[in-house]
């Protein structure tokens, strides 16, 4: 018993470093407004990759293999999330308020505050209940 939760702590420790880039797309696309595409990376990790990997490597290897259904799934994941990463900070990159020190979800607020420009803001329905006579 003890040596199958070896076995697991083993493939998950190495499987750390890749899941954390998984992670990292995840909360970029949600930063940025792509909700969407973290949904799809969230499920392309566990449906997709991770639980078709875990019943091949039991059906391989036994028992023992388990857990490196998650590594193998996150490499997978790693280059993928690479990819996106690099697409999205291109796409990013020069546009003004969304560089380095901007306000990526802010659409241009950084700019704007910097060139003292006015901001419309929005009233939902909390704000006139607030601020109602």
């Amino acid at each position: 018993m003890v040596r199958y939760g070896v076995g697991f702590l083993r493939a998950l420790i190495i499987a750390v470093p890749f899941l954390v880039l998984d992670f990292l797309v995840v909360g970029i696309c949600q930063a940025i407004g792509r909700g969407f595409t973290s949904l799809v990376f969230a499920v392309l990790r566990k449906v997709v990759f991770e639980i078709p990997a875990t019943v091949a490597l039991n059906a391989a290897f036994g028992v023992a293999a388990l857990a490196y259904g998650a590594f193998a799934a996150e490499i997978v994941m790693s280059v993928t999330g690479m990819v996106t990463l690099l697409r999205i900070f291109k796409k990013f990159k020069g546009v003004p308020g969304r560089a380095a020190g901007g306000c990526a979800a802010g659409r241009g607020i950084s700019a704007a505050y910097h060139k003292n420009i006015e901001i419309p803001r929005k009233t939902g329905f909390l704000r006139r209940d607030f601020h109602a006579n």
